[in-house]
């Protein structure tokens, strides 16, 4: 069945609230998808626009600051697709980017991104945990039940 077969129109998935859960190589906070607005990029927490939650698992590292480079670029990008939006900016709005243009919102741009974060080189190369019940347990402690492991 399609989504149009269950009754689930395009606007209902764009404004899922969700939380979902990324573990992948990085996710950069200060992407004018997932910081505050324009100016700040914000603390990351409950009441953050976008970020929930960071987290490091396996051999994660934090460091994101700068998504041209592969430790921040395909959990960047994976985030993006799931959650991004310029759209719900309220100070500092974004005007540089158009909020309706795919490239600008995720499939749930109004739901929100706790990151896992499992990669610690410059390559992007990733190193998940042999064990993945804690940052299972850890996503739904967060009331995230979606979970996307893409590396």
């Amino acid at each position: 069945m399609n989504r149009l077969e269950l009754g689930v129109k395009e606007s209902d998935v764009y404004q899922i609230r969700e939380i979902v859960t990324l573990m992948d190589s990085g996710l950069n906070t200060s992407m004018e998808h997932f910081s505050e607005d324009t100016v700040n990029v914000g603390t990351v927490g409950p009441s953050h626009r976008k970020v929930v939650g960071y987290d490091v698992y396996g051999g994660g590292d934090v460091c994101v600051q700068n998504y041209a480079t592969n430790d921040g670029g395909h959990g960047t990008i994976t985030s993006q697709h799931a959650v991004g939006s310029i759209s719900n900016m309220t100070t500092n709005p974004d005007v540089t980017h158009t909020p309706t243009n795919h490239y600008d919102n995720g499939i749930a741009r109004d739901g929100k991104v706790y990151f896992q974060d499992v990669s610690a080189t410059a390559d992007g190369t990733v190193s998940p945990p042999a064990d993945l019940s804690p940052s299972i347990l850890a996503a739904i402690g967060k009331g995230s039940f979606i979970q996307n492991h893409s590396w």
